[in-house]
């Protein structure tokens, strides 16, 4: 998690998926959300090896509005960039 805490810093090293960028606008999710939650949130399940060398995955869930949790599944690729998977409301 100090991983993906430090990246988040860098929005450069944020990349949104299609899939994200789909979910995000049809659920009226921001950029900034996404920040927020990758910088401050806990991971929901345990971290665990992506598909490819150098990968890890993890949702990550954090209370952004009020009383409303975002999740966002994100892949961790070689310690250098978050790769934005998808985003969804977890208080459905």
């Amino acid at each position: 998690m100090a991983i993906i805490r430090f990246l988040a810093q860098d929005t450069e090293r944020i990349v949104f998926g299609d899939h994200a960028q789909e979910r995000m606008s049809e659920r009226g999710i921001t950029d900034g959300d996404v920040y927020s939650v990758l910088r401050c949130g806990e991971p929901k399940e345990t971290i665990s090896p992506g598909i490819n060398p150098g990968e890890w995955k993890c949702k990550v869930v954090a209370n952004i509005r009020g009383s409303r949790h975002i999740g966002t599944v994100i892949i961790v690729i070689l310690n250098e960039l978050l790769f934005v998977k998808t985003v969804e409301w977890e208080d459905k």
